[in-house]
């Protein structure tokens, strides 16, 4: 025989209702993730050591690099005169140098009166031997001699040259002696001119002495004179 259910009461009746709404909200009640830490989160943080502060005077100074540049010439080889110049050699001892100025025809007459000169029995074997003896030839004429002697003044308007030579100092002070006596005949003369007339003087000798002509000499003298 079947039990017939117990009526529940109404006071049970919602008791049995709110105990039904308590399961439904905790079923649909949201579940919290669940908090994973990784290995290496969860592992502590190295500690890095502490940097040394190094003062100005502990801090090396790094080397400086190199210069590219080409190497410091020899002392020898930093004095040098300039491209195309020339230096003149220290004349030998007891010699001065001396400067005459020639036009280019009366350069190959002095050379040709110191060919002819030699010819006929002079000493001079060399050039500037030649020229010395015409200056102390000069120097030894008076004052009014050399002035006969004087070259005109209106000389031939050609690009000359300036020949030197190492004259001994004995005939370098005798032309001195003899520019200064020059002086009290109201003639100024410059070293080289007044060397000039002395050479002059002497291929004019040359010439009479040699029948009034004069051989044709070389491009080039020769450095002695032999006979």
């Amino acid at each position: 025989m079947a039990t017939t259910p117990k009526r529940l009461s109404l006071a049970e009746r919602r008791r049995q209702s709110f105990d039904n709404l308590d399961e439904e909200q905790e079923a649909q009640a949201p579940v919290e993730p669940v908090e994973t830490v990784s290995a290496a989160s969860s592992a502590p943080a190295p500690v890095e050591p502490p940097v040394e502060k190094k003062t100005a005077a502990e801090t090396p100074t790094p080397a400086a690099a190199p210069v590219k540049g080409k190497a410091a010439a020899p002392a020898s080889e930093r004095v040098k005169a300039k491209s195309g110049s020339k230096i003149a050699p220290t004349p030998p001892a007891g010699t001065t140098r001396a400067g005459i100025y020639f036009q280019p025809d009366e350069f190959e007459e002095t050379k040709a009166a110191y060919l002819a000169d030699w010819q006929n029995g002079g000493e001079a074997d060399t050039f500037t031997r030649w020229i010395a003896a015409a200056i102390q030839t000069h120097a030894a004429r008076t004052p009014a001699e050399r002035k006969q002697l004087a070259r005109p003044e209106e000389r031939a308007e050609s690009r000359g040259l300036t020949r030197t030579f190492n004259l001994a100092d004995e005939t370098i002070a005798r032309m001195r002696a003899g520019i200064t006596a020059d002086h009290g005949a109201s003639r100024w003369l410059s070293d080289s001119s007044w060397c000039g007339e002395a050479v002059a003087a002497a291929v004019s000798i040359a010439r009479e002495r040699n029948g009034g002509v004069l051989p044709k000499p070389p491009a080039r003298l020769p450095n002695r004179l032999k006979r």
